[in-house]
């Protein structure tokens, strides 16, 4: 039977598992060993439990077999729930009372490792966004909707501001149906990589937020993929400088921006191919990923988003 020796393996390979490639592979393996399974599989859900956000499994793991024994242990946090399944080919019932007390007691230690990866992945994140170009009035958001970057510059506009605050780490909008629309470009930021822009009225003016996506610096297994970029635009020289800035503001690649810079000054497809010296299926690819990551379906609405940006210069 596994002694201490395996167990501190099974819990160094825990605490290692999100520095290593294939770590929770070879994670899920000696668990497996230690609690007499044969394959194994790891899930992190939403905090009600309800929402699969993230999923590690063995090769042999399989979820269609109905001779298979399985259990499965749960630890529910604040954030997050974390479910931690175990097959078995002995459908007879092979898990005895110590392999589940095993389980339990492994639970506490997986959850906290993957919430010490969460914090890693967003302090990396975080470093990576407020490094991009011209960030001024920047503020970042995880996939739980906390602001975990805020810059001086936007600090001051929302101080100022009469439509917008910030309550316990959470940016909101005043006004007629501005949060519904606010949260809404979130959701799309969040699950498709999408950038938007909305309007914010204000005493003698208004504001515009450019909402983007920064991908995460490194593959992870927990629910955020990145941090959300909000960025203020006041009008009082906190716009963007021209149409490349434009598009790198939508999250877009340098080769995107390129392609984007020239739809919105007017120019075709086969041309845009020609000066860049590139194919038209490539200047095609990249703008499928322009209308993925900005919302938009056509050239023309790809125009507009561009150019209802540059009055902001």
């Amino acid at each position: 039977m596994p002694g201490e020796s395996s167990l501190t393996k099974v819990l160094d390979a825990i605490y290692f598992a999100t520095h290593k490639e294939r770590g929770w592979w070879a994670c899920l393996n000696l668990i497996c060993q230690w609690v007499q399974g044969d394959a194994g599989r790891l899930l992190i859900m939403d905090g009600q439990g309800e929402r699969v956000v993230a999923e590690f499994r063995s090769q042999d793991f399989d979820t269609g077999r109905q001779d298979l024994s399985r259990t499965d242990a749960h630890y529910v946090m604040d954030d997050f729930t974390v479910v931690l399944g175990i097959q078995c080919s002995d459908a007879s019932g092979a898990f005895t009372a110590r392999d589940l007390n095993r389980m339990d007691e492994l639970m506490p230690h997986i959850a906290r490792a993957l919430r010490q990866e969460a914090a890693s992945r967003t302090l990396k994140d975080r470093q990576a966004a407020i490094n991009l170009r011209n960030q001024r009035a920047l503020l970042l958001l995880d996939a739980r909707h906390k602001v975990v970057f805020l810059s001086s510059r936007a600090s001051r506009l929302i101080a100022e501001a009469t439509s917008m605050g910030l309550t316990d780490n959470q940016f909101f909008l005043s006004g007629c149906g501005k949060q519904a629309e606010f949260l809404a470009l979130l959701r799309g930021c969040l699950d498709h990589g999408r950038s938007g822009m909305m309007d914010v009225p204000e005493p003698g003016g208004r504001v515009r937020l450019l909402v983007g996506f920064e991908e995460a610096c490194v593959d992870s297994l927990f629910e955020s993929r990145g941090l959300v970029t909000v960025f203020i635009l006041s009008g009082e020289g906190d716009g963007v400088e021209d149409q490349d800035a434009v598009a790198r503001w939508l999250g877009l690649t340098e080769c995107e921006s390129r392609v984007a810079g020239c739809i919105a000054r007017g120019e075709r497809p086969a041309d845009i191919a020609a000066a860049l010296g590139i194919s038209l299926h490539t200047v095609r690819q990249h703008l499928k990923n322009i209308y993925r990551k900005t919302g938009t379906h056509s050239q023309s609405q790809l125009t507009a988003v561009v150019l209802n940006l540059l009055p902001w210069v």
